[in-house]
This record gives C-alpha cells, sequence and structure tokens, in this order.
C-alpha cells in the first residue's frame, strides 16, 4: 500500500470512528431523554393519583355535609309541621275560649 493510500485508510477511519462515536453519544442522549420522559410521565401520573384522591376525599366530605344538611332539613320540617299543629291547636282553643267569653 502506498502512503498516499495509507494516509487515505487512516484518515478514513478515523472519520469512520469519529462518525460513530458521534452516533454512540446521539443514541446515549436520546436514550436520556427518553428515559426522562418516561420519568416525568411516572410522576404526573402520580400526581395525577394524588389529586384523585384529594378529590374523592373532598368528594366524600361534601357527601357528608349534604346528609347533614338532609338530616337538619328534615328536622326543621318535621319541626315546623309540628309548631303548625300547635299553633292550629291554639287557634281553635282561642276560637272556643272567644265562644265561652261570647266575644
Amino acid at each position: 500500500m502506498s502512503h498516499h493510500a495509507s494516509h487515505i485508510t487512516a484518515d478514513v477511519a478515523g472519520r469512520l470512528g469519529q462518525g460513530m462515536l458521534m452516533g454512540h453519544f446521539a443514541l446515549q442522549d436520546a436514550m436520556r431523554t427518553v428515559k426522562r420522559a418516561q420519568r416525568d410521565d411516572r410522576h404526573a401520573v402520580v400526581r395525577l393519583a394524588d389529586r384523585l384522591d384529594e378529590a374523592r376525599a373532598d368528594e366524600a366530605v361534601a357527601l357528608r355535609r349534604a346528609l347533614d344538611a338532609e338530616a337538619a332539613l328534615a328536622e326543621a320540617r318535621r319541626e315546623i309541621r309540628e309548631l303548625h299543629e300547635l299553633l292550629g291547636r291554639q287557634n281553635r282553643l282561642i276560637a272556643g275560649f272567644r265562644e265561652i267569653c261570647g266575644v
């Protein structure tokens, strides 16, 4: 092999090695980016699951408050009915008293 051919072969081998090294670094960088994206996605899923748990807890609290409010409303309605009945009795007693007194 002539000196010139040796020089070209060495140059080509060097450039090929350089290209392969750059390709290797590019592949490593791409894999690092993919792994980072996967990690970020896992963190996003965990954050979403946490938010869902919080929403479910908030829903349970809201449901408990709604049930308490329904119970309070039912009690208030019962008291109103009772007071209405008492008022009707009182009005009947007053009417009877007026009749007795002749008023």
